[in-house]
């Protein structure tokens, strides 16, 4: 093909993201044919292993199409090479992906395949969650498990974000890829050895070292005798790259891998991102252990799945009810208001919510096994009491001072809906969550006479502050905001032009290293204008520890303190109230408040 022709279809080159030039086509068959001599050394004996340093890449290339700086797909002309021509010596291949994008093209040449299996770990969204990674669909989910005589033996590994590091990467070989890739029990393998997840690299934005490289690739070399060709495929930090293969080809050679740098302790991300994985995975593979409590664990009575963290849910709201007299929103409104049903009960308000001075707005998720014990040992009972201990804390307060109290248990978003089938069930979450919180506005919030506005968001319930940001009013009714996010999902980030609610708000971190490093950039780039690290680590957790504190807050801002900005370690320079407010003899209505019917949550049940 002539210059001029690759000039002609360069659009067509630019959607495939491909860069081409008159030996382009030599230059990939070149590529892969290097990959196939170095699987024929090794399959003859000439050597024991091999590192085929090669370019262009391989692994998006499908069947019809090239795409993705990929011609033609080495890794997977390989294995089909392989069986081909050595098909009494390899039965069995597998081929294992560690760059940071989705193999796509090797999952479509054996999606329908027994004889080959692919294993991919790969990040799957972009940072804000909301977009896919490259190559930009649904392909790489966990839920692509291949199909026909294939169906078991393509596993995605889904990354869900950025920042996954060597702990991540050793979590998911030892629970999920070795388990199985023993299991399967390998002729051959060949690993696509991207290092655009290596750490400083510009695309992956990952952590991993050239040391955690090495890890993988002696677990690898157990298998098939050692029979083992890594190929090159991305990395586009060449220092980091560099350095990665280095330490993988020596390894390669016999050197035993370096010693990790820090202690492997997988994140929260990773940790449920492989459960996911491993639920799925198990219904094929008989290495894998049956998943006992998840956070998506459904309890079954009478042909009836529930959700077990919705039992707690509903034994809280049940307590709120029969303990200390909060109404229930009647279903009927709520179905009126095109709300999710799963709204039902979640919402609860004291009887004096409309005509209160304070009105408290608390959003949460406490109850959600997804932030309350998902990588913790948990005993279900106690979690049960000290969410009841909690709500008699709570009604306390709000008794004591004359609050109003609307009480929303915001729906968790589990973090398998994403690496399943990505954006859709992100997408309706936000949209039910703008709709509760709207409709809370207008039926109870903007027909209050209130003047002075609490929100107190924990957990998946801080998902609602952007959302209130667009309600008109809400800064004149704001008066004091906490927060205490999840772990796993950082604070929100908030326009410019909301540095008013740095004067009212405080942030409350949990005392992970991980989160200690986000405080700085917190405090300049976040909507906090106080952070205040707690000793513990679960938002339900930070709550309870750190009542004291927040309340103590919440009095301040009430009193009208000037706001003193820049992160405190134990919060012991909170800024203190000269005057708190407490209940004034006001009698409280009796009743319920207007429009609204008193009646039980639905399915109460002792956990006891």
């Amino acid at each position: 093909m002539s210059l001029q022709d690759l000039k002609d279809r360069s659009a067509y080159f630019t959607r495939l993201s491909l860069y081409v030039n008159g030996d382009t086509f030599d230059c990939a068959r070149l590529s892969c044919g290097g990959v196939i001599e170095m699987c024929r050394a090794v399959m003859d004996g000439k050597i024991k292993n091999g590192f085929a340093v090669v370019r262009p890449p391989g692994h998006h290339s499908e069947p019809e199409d090239p795409s993705g700086f990929c011609v033609f797909n080495n890794a997977a002309i390989s294995a089909k090479w392989l069986r081909t021509v050595y098909p009494d010596k390899v039965k069995k291949v597998l081929l294992v992906d560690w760059d940071v994008h989705h193999g796509n093209g090797i999952q479509r040449s054996f999606y329908y395949d027994s004889s080959v299996l692919y294993i991919s770990i790969h990040r799957f969204l972009q940072e804000n969650r909301s977009e896919y990674f490259y190559p930009g669909t649904d392909w790489g989910g966990s839920n692509r498990v291949g199909d026909g005589d294939g169906q078991g033996f393509n596993v995605n590994i889904p990354w869900p974000e950025g920042g996954m590091c060597d702990a991540d990467y050793i979590y998911a070989f030892q629970r999920l890829v070795m388990p199985i890739a023993m299991e399967f029990d390998p002729d051959f393998v060949i690993v696509s050895a991207g290092f655009d997840a290596a750490k400083n690299d510009p695309l992956g934005e990952c952590n991993v070292t050239p040391e955690g490289f090495a890890h993988m690739t002696h677990m690898l070399t157990s298998l098939a005798s050692g029979k083992t060709v890594l190929a090159l495929e991305g990395g586009y930090h060449l220092e980091s790259l560099a350095l990665s293969a280095t330490e993988c080809i020596k390894v390669l050679m016999g050197e035993a891998p370096p010693k990790l740098g820090c202690a492997m302790v997988a994140s929260d991300v990773a940790t449920e991102t492989v459960d996911e994985c491993l639920k799925i995975q198990s219904a094929f593979w008989k290495s894998l252990p049956r998943q006992g409590l998840s956070a998506k664990y459904e309890l079954e009575m009478d042909g009836l799945s529930i959700p077990l963290g919705d039992v707690l849910k509903m034994h809280r709201s049940y307590d709120l009810y029969e303990a200390h007299g909060l109404c229930t929103i009647p279903s009927h409104d709520q179905q009126s208001s095109g709300l999710s049903k799963s709204y039902q009960n979640q919402i609860m308000v004291t009887d004096n919510v409309y005509d209160c001075k304070t009105l408290v707005l608390f959003m949460h998720d406490l109850g959600s096994l997804r932030n309350e014990i998902f990588t913790e040992s948990a005993n279900l009972k106690d979690e049960n009491e000290a969410l009841i201990a909690y709500n008699k804390v709570l009604m306390d307060w709000i008794r004591k001072n004359g609050y109003g109290l609307i009480d929303v248990q915001v729906l968790p978003s589990y973090l398998s809906d994403l690496v399943l089938d990505g954006m859709a069930k992100k997408a309706e979450q936000a949209k039910t969550v703008k709709r509760m919180v709207n409709w809370i506005w207008n039926q109870f919030i903007s027909l209050s006479d209130c003047q002075n506005l609490i929100l107190i968001c924990l957990g998946e319930g801080c998902a609602a502050l952007p959302v209130l940001f667009d309600i008109k009013d809400f800064s004149d009714k704001l008066k004091a905001s906490v927060h205490i996010p999840s772990s796993r999902q950082p604070p929100l980030a908030l326009l410019n032009d909301c540095n008013w609610h740095r004067a009212i708000s405080a942030g409350f971190l949990g005392s992970t290293e991980e989160d200690r490093a986000k405080i700085q950039n917190t405090v300049k780039e976040y909507s906090y204008g106080k952070v205040i690290v707690s000793d513990k680590f679960r938002p339900s957790q930070i709550l309870r520890s750190e009542w004291d504190k927040i309340t103590e807050f919440i009095h301040a801002k009430l009193a009208g303190d000037l706001p003193s900005n820049g992160p405190q370690t134990n919060g012991n320079n909170l800024s203190r109230g000269t005057s708190q407010i407490a209940s004034n003899g006001r009698q409280i209505p009796n009743g319920t408040p207007n429009g609204l019917r008193s009646e039980p949550p639905a399915l109460p049940m002792d956990l006891d």
